[in-house]
């Protein structure tokens, strides 16, 4: 890439507005709030519910923000978008 004077952005693990993942671990954590956790086992069921809460809607709506993420942080030249 150097070679042919390509510039890349930073690597998306590191930039959340290219990772959706991320997203999503926002999501839970704000889900998170509302329970309380005795022991590992209530934590369990905290997490898988609220993991599967999370609707297909919600997954095709950060999906179809990609490309608006994805020119907001060309233009900003790799900065975030978002704090």
């Amino acid at each position: 890439m150097k070679k042919r004077h390509i510039t890349t952005l930073q690597w998306p693990a590191n930039l959340t507005d290219l990772n959706l993942i991320e997203s999503i671990w926002l999501i839970v954590d704000k889900k998170m709030l509302k329970y309380s956790f005795e022991n590992v086992d209530d934590l369990k069921i905290a997490m898988t519910t609220t993991w599967n809460d999370i609707s297909t809607d919600v997954i095709q709506k950060l999906y179809k923000s990609m490309r608006n993420n994805l020119k907001e942080v060309i233009k900003r030249k790799g900065l975030p978008c978002h704090s």
